[in-house]
């Protein structure tokens, strides 16, 4: 993998643009160490500098090009779509909660002051502008091969849902070969032209990957962390802009815009960082550990009426379909003040999948969360109760994270799953695991 890294596969991506490659090209050797030199220099003042794409050279048109291939689209069918700024558009990125965002790791730096989005507008330059509290680039992100080409925006504040404005749902399989997909976006309109100022959107079937591999035997390899999506004859694909943006299909999130050989060429379908396999890496550092421990200043005297609780076994299976656990909290009543008296709620749990079925179009539901709740009866957990605890057959089996109002019939409550975390508990407090 060497020799081809050294060959050809130091390529800019999808927001960048050198002769007729991108981040998402591997050109020959003369060439790419052109680019490497280009993007150098782009970046010696500041490792965030090379994030910020420089003005692309003209090219000649492609023929028939809107995004390109695509057509205007509004923000109510993709509300999900977030534009990525530093002075002005450079990437694209999606909401996965309230909290986080997810790009291309190309797109961002390490200095999130520099960073901003906008979400809730079909226009880049309008909606609702975040800051951005925290970057987190997958570790294994490789800028010579772009292999996991991925990472987390923590939000400064809340992002604040609406029919323009709502989080997509993280797939947990590939798409399956010729698929139809959708590509948003504010990139540019044709190879090497500037970038569009109204939302864009063009489908595009998924590629085999031995498929695109061949397409590109002399630039790299097309890793299990990407896949491909385009047409043969070309003349639909993201192009420059569209980087970090969405590969969506019903609203479920499939892949992120990363690289490929210039924008909608004949036999070089788009490449994108594949969502399915990077899953799991996403629930481990977005909002999942919503878990923390206090150390007390003196030891607590127990006695009848406080005793320590007991700790699941680790990676316990504890979302068994209809089990029935208990909330205990001084909650507050709809719209209503706190209670003075400690209440319980029993609540039956709720199976992982039937819990991520009923709650697509709010926060995504992991594997290190369980929900609780009793969706036919309105019986859940209410505000004021996050940090609750759930406990089973006199176990802590949950921690209570959030919930989507009081005595919801249709969405549980979602738990943050202790038994993932007993081995984290222990080696912080010395407590043996089960």
């Amino acid at each position: 993998m060497a020799s081809k890294r050294n060959e050809s596969r130091s390529t800019p991506p999808r927001s960048v643009t050198f002769l007729p490659f991108e981040l998402r090209r591997p050109p020959s050797l003369s060439t790419a160490l052109l680019v490497l030199h280009t993007a150098t220099k782009l970046s010696e003042n500041s490792e965030d500098a090379a994030a910020t794409p420089p003005s692309p050279q003209e090219r000649p048109p492609i023929p028939d090009s809107q995004i390109v291939g695509g057509s205007a689209v509004d923000i109510r069918q993709h509300p999900y779509q977030l534009s990525l700024q530093t002075t002005g558009h450079i990437c694209g990125a999606s909401i996965i909660s309230s909290k986080w965002a997810v790009t291309a790791a190309h797109c961002v730096g390490s200095a999130p002051s520099r960073y901003s989005l906008r979400a809730g507008s079909s226009n880049k330059d309008t909606g609702t502008r975040y800051g951005v509290k925290n970057i987190i680039r997958h570790p294994q992100y490789n800028s010579q091969t772009i292999d996991y080409d991925i990472a987390l925006l923590e939000i400064d504040g809340e992002i604040k849902f609406s029919p323009t404005v709502q989080p997509v749902k993280l797939t947990s399989a590939e798409p399956s070969t010729n698929k139809l997909v959708d590509i948003t976006g504010w990139g540019a309109l044709r190879e090497g032209g500037s970038t569009s100022s109204q939302l864009m959107k063009v489908s595009v079937p998924i590629v085999a990957r031995n498929k695109c591999q061949e397409h590109y035997s002399r630039y790299g390899t097309i890793t299990t962390r990407m896949i491909c999506a385009g047409y043969v004859q070309g003349g639909k694909d993201s192009c420059q802009g569209d980087s970090g943006g969405p590969l969506t299909s019903a609203g479920v999130l499939y892949g992120i815009v990363s690289w490929g050989l210039g924008c909608a060429q004949p036999n070089y379908p788009g490449v994108y960082t594949n969502v399915a396999s990077l899953r799991s890496w996403i629930s481990q550092n977005a909002r999942l550990n919503d878990i923390a421990l206090i150390k007390l200043k003196i030891p607590v005297q127990f006695g009848e009426k406080l005793l320590p609780i007991g700790l699941p076994e680790v990676d316990g299976c504890e979302d068994e379909d209809g089990t029935i656990g208990f909330v205990t909290g001084w909650k507050h009543n709809l719209n209503g003040p706190k209670e003075s008296q400690l209440t319980v709620i029993e609540v039956p749990i709720v199976e992982q999948n039937t819990c991520e079925a009923t709650m697509p179009c709010y926060e995504p539901v992991f594997q290190k969360m369980l929900c609780a709740g009793n969706m036919t009866l309105g019986v859940e957990t209410c505000q004021g109760d996050p940090g609750a605890p759930l406990t089973a057959d006199q176990a802590l089996i949950g921690v209570l994270s959030y919930g989507l109002g009081c005595k919801t019939t249709i969405h549980p409550g979602v738990y943050t799953r202790v038994s993932s975390y007993v081995a984290w508990i222990s080696a912080n407090t010395g407590i043996p695991c089960a």
